[in-house]
């Protein structure tokens, strides 16, 4: 997964009540994953359950494509880690 490296664009987290959206940016290169915060309540999870229900990042994997050229076994890897790296950056704005 280090291959794709989106620690290059700034990132921010916008919120509006339950709905979150972390927001990618480098340069004229945009993208978005929007989350909910789900009201499910679990005493087995450690954290905020939240679910993504939007994700607009096709800038980013064109910027991804330019710099390295992808197939679909790596379009496929690099959704996924769109995916985790997203979450990961909305879970660490949660935690203060």
């Amino acid at each position: 997964m280090g291959m794709y490296n989106l620690n290059e664009f700034k990132t921010e987290v916008v919120s509006s009540g339950t709905v979150y959206s972390v927001n990618y940016m480098l340069g004229e290169f945009k993208g978005s994953c929007k989350y909910v915060e789900s009201p499910i309540k679990s005493k087995f999870q450690w954290g905020p359950i939240v679910l993504m229900v939007e994700s607009d990042m096709g800038d980013v994997i064109e910027w991804v494509h330019k710099k390295t050229p992808l197939g679909s076994k790596d379009l496929e890897r690099l959704q996924y880690y769109i995916r985790e790296h997203s979450k990961s950056i909305l879970l660490s704005h949660l935690k203060g």
